[in-house]
């Protein structure tokens, strides 16, 4: 048997633009918090990222072992229910040859040269 220590970092990626994260998924996990329901994803090797709305309606398709890129975009002027707002926004790319077997992408198709060095 081997032992691995479990750990409840987490890191926030909004703190610059262009900062990623880059592993195989593992899953998430939620927590209730003073903004309601939160998320963390958790990848191998790696802590966990809190997720934001853009982040968490992109994971809602990725398949736990896949191979995940994340990149903080930024701020976006949205058009939400309440108005024009500046949300968080990211990019999610998934490796589709680490895909479990079985899983089939829920991704639209993307340029391959979009993805960042």
């Amino acid at each position: 048997m081997a032992w691995k220590e479990v750990s409840n970092n987490a890191i926030d990626i909004k703190t610059q633009v262009g900062n990623e994260v880059t592993g195989k998924y593992l899953g998430s996990r939620t927590f209730d918090s003073q903004y309601g329901e939160q998320h963390i994803y958790n990848f191998e090797g790696k802590p966990g990222v809190y997720g934001f709305t853009s982040l968490n309606r992109a994971m809602e398709s990725v398949p736990v072992g896949a191979t995940v890129k994340i990149v903080y975009k930024g701020k976006e002027i949205i058009e939400t229910k309440r108005g024009k707002v500046p949300m968080h926004q990211c990019q999610v790319f998934v490796d589709d040859t680490t895909l479990p077997k079985g899983a089939e992408p829920e991704f639209p198709a993307f340029d391959p040269d979009e993805i960042p060095a």
